[in-house]
């Protein structure tokens, strides 16, 4: 918006008029610049239901219109509105500090999460804070409520979305306008003069989806090209005062805080947050038994957005019943709101990253440090090994466990169903281009990866979830079925690639050879 309107003013105008709490949440996560398939992905909603619940709004206010010049109408009408009483009766403003923080209505408060978070900042005096996880794990909703929780034990509280990608110069502005009503430093300086005003008073600033200002296909936490000076902010936010802190809500930690020390840098994670998860079922009045809730915990861990879906899925097609679901599916997986998700993650790997959680999706058990090395046909030492894992890490995608006094990678079972598919689908991809082409020189991932190995189909059948080759055949067998190709044509593109291969030198063509037998052999099975 061209004047900043506090949410909590929004939010006060949209329940005057009759906007219920989740067409207020809806509409807030718009006007802060969210598109309908954010939204809808943020709230485990279609998109057909957040343009419902915005249509909502866009009565009540009186909006009308088409398309996008709605939201545009909605926003002009409520900066006039804050200009002739907001800012005059401080409407919307809690009396005391500023505050201006989004709405949104958590299902319940995560009071241990809180409590952890509340401890770092205000007993430890911790200046800096990195809320770090994988999407979906509630990080953007326990940041409102920390913020919430925290309101009255600074001067002025400020939220704000990094979405967008501001500039450092940019945000400073907007925040120095809505905290201290001072539109900031013009000078060169203003980064100086904005951590003076810091340490004048203590505020408390939250930046979300911190992790759009960082690289991506590099290991994690490296600024892009023109944002270098966050990280002077994140080392400025520790040396240069001793009142305030900032709390970056990210999916992988910045590279900034990992080169600090001390009490007054922090990375916490969201805990699996099993109040939450029940407040939800009981929400949907879903009844679960405790071993119903051992095997959905182990199924999808802390990702909370794959609880709603799941609890969604339970209410609509299982008439409640979790037992049902359980049975029915080895792991229930949205792809138009999980997939999207980690799509946006995933993109963000190196091709070493990319390498080692193709290899942990493949063998699906947990793997060691030299296991991995000895997989991989890339000569990796093993501290670099160590340093991809530490990144992959920071990223909240591996996780570590002990077995028989040995450290081993593993994932979660939601991560590694969506690598899974997500391998399933290039391999199919590959053996189409080669249909087209007629040329190897586009497998990759048959030639890197064994894929058809004997070990990992019986672990992935033991642990309940079908093996990336037995996927893989589906996809192929999806080809016959709506391409009008016959078994025999696909048998014979196949044999023509296991053909090129023939005679090649073992260490041009990896696994391909393996691989490519393989996929013979199960499509003989198949075939009529």
């Amino acid at each position: 918006m061209e004047a900043h309107v506090p949410q909590d003013f929004i939010a006060a105008i949209l329940s005057e008029k009759g906007a219920t709490a989740a067409e207020r949440e809806t509409a807030l996560l718009a006007l802060g610049g969210r598109s309908n398939a954010d939204i809808a992905r943020e709230l485990g909603l279609s998109d057909i239901a957040v343009r419902k619940r915005l249509g909502e709004v866009y009565k009540k206010l009186e909006i009308e219109g088409k398309g996008p010049g709605k939201l545009s109408a909605l926003q002009h009408k409520l900066e006039r509105l804050y200009q002739g009483r907001g800012r005059r009766s401080g409407a919307g403003r809690p009396p005391g500090p500023h505050f201006d923080v989004p709405h949104i209505d958590p299902i319940c408060e995560r009071s241990e999460d809180l409590e952890t978070l509340e401890r770092a900042i205000v007993t430890e005096g911790c200046r800096c804070l990195a809320l770090v996880g994988m999407a979906g794990t509630g990080k953007t909703t326990l940041s409102v409520q920390l913020a919430r929780r925290l309101r009255d034990r600074f001067a002025g509280v400020a939220w704000r979305s990094l979405r967008r990608a501001p500039s450092l110069e940019e945000l400073l502005a907007d925040l120095a306008a809505s905290l201290f009503d001072d539109p900031g430093n013009k000078s060169d300086d203003r980064l100086s003069h904005f951590i003076d005003r810091l340490g004048q008073q203590p505020y408390l600033i939250i930046l979300d989806d911190f992790e759009t200002i960082l690289q991506s296909e590099t290991l994690a936490g490296q600024f892009r090209e023109g944002y270098e000076p966050y990280r002077e902010w994140l080392h400025c936010m520790v040396r240069g005062q001793e009142k305030s802190c900032l709390v970056v809500v990210s999916a992988e930690t910045p590279s900034g805080l990992t080169a600090l020390n001390g009490n007054k840098v922090r990375s916490i994670s969201p805990s699996r947050g099993e109040n939450v998860v029940r407040a939800l079922f009981a929400d949907r009045q879903i009844n679960t038994t405790p071993q119903e809730w051992k095997e959905l915990f182990d199924r999808y861990g802390n990702n909370l957005l794959a609880f709603k879906m799941a609890a969604a899925a339970i209410s609509e097609f299982f008439a409640g019943n979790t037992g049902s679901f359980l049975k029915a599916t080895a792991i229930y997986f949205d792809e138009h709101t999980s997939g999207s998700l980690l799509d946006t993650q995933f993109d963000r790997l190196s091709d070493a990253e990319e390498e080692v959680m193709y290899w942990l999706a493949i063998v699906g058990e947990p793997m060691s440090i030299d296991q991995l090395r000895d997989r991989s046909l890339r000569p990796l030492s093993v501290s670099a090994t160590i340093s991809i894992l530490d990144s992959l890490g920071r990223r909240s995608l591996v996780e570590k466990v002990t077995m028989a006094g040995e450290v081993k990678l593993t994932l979660q079972p939601l991560v590694e169903k969506y690598v899974r598919d997500r391998l399933a689908k290039e391999i199919d991809r590959e053996i189409r281009n080669f249909w087209t082409h007629k040329s190897l020189d586009d497998l990759k991932l048959l030639k890197n990866y064994q894929i058809w190995d004997v070990d990992s189909q019986i672990q992935n059948q033991e642990n309940g979830l079908p093996s990336v080759s037995q996927q893989a055949i589906a996809e192929l067998k999806g080809l016959v079925v709506n391409k009008n190709v016959s078994y025999g044509e696909l048998i014979a593109i196949v044999e023509s690639m296991a053909s090129q291969l023939d005679g090649r030198d073992a260490i041009e063509i990896g696994y391909a050879k393996t691989n490519i037998n393989g996929i013979l052999g199960e499509l003989r099975e198949v075939s009529p």
